[in-house]
């Protein structure tokens, strides 16, 4: 496992229910948000995990581990994305530039992990946003702070991290 950013990153939005001004975009968020404070695109993103491309539409390309749970990357140009649906991707692979596309309030990474098809009995246990009163569209999507603690990582180290 390892960070979908280069060192010194931020996050910028947390996962769950939130405030936003932004038109089209949820007052659930699925996800959290990185960027290398302010607004950096075409900043590399990473494979957080080694996995295979399953979709790549829109602003969101996924990829799928071994283990089944899947790693959502949201908001990219889809000309800045370098995997094609199908290819075997490592982590730390270069898979995408950070972008401002879709309802986004600026150059960021939107990560969104979905627990749906693991056999890691760890991931399963996590709750997902429906567990937690978002809506359906927030089906198998977990805490991807509390995904990374699984793995014994921090996704936002409190030292060198932004909140909001």
């Amino acid at each position: 496992m390892v960070y979908p950013l280069g060192p010194g990153f931020n996050m910028t939005d947390d996962y769950g229910p939130r405030v936003i001004d932004i038109p089209g975009a949820s007052t659930w968020h699925p996800a959290v948000d990185l960027q290398h404070w302010p607004n950096n695109c075409k900043d590399q993103i990473y494979s957080i995990s080694d996995g295979t491309v399953t979709y790549i539409g829109g602003i969101q390309l996924t990829i799928k581990s071994p283990d089944g749970w899947s790693a959502s990357y949201l908001h990219m140009k889809l000309s800045d994305i370098s995997v094609a649906v199908g290819d075997t991707v490592t982590a730390g692979e270069p898979i995408a530039l950070t972008g401002n596309e879709g309802p986004s309030g600026g150059c960021h990474l939107d990560l969104r992990i979905n627990k749906e098809g693991t056999i890691d009995p760890a991931i399963a246990s996590l709750k997902a946003g429906e567990d937690l009163g978002g809506p359906s569209t927030s089906y198998g999507f977990v805490n991807p702070e509390e995904f990374y603690q699984v793995f014994g990582m921090v996704l936002c180290q409190p030292e060198s991290c932004r909140r909001p």
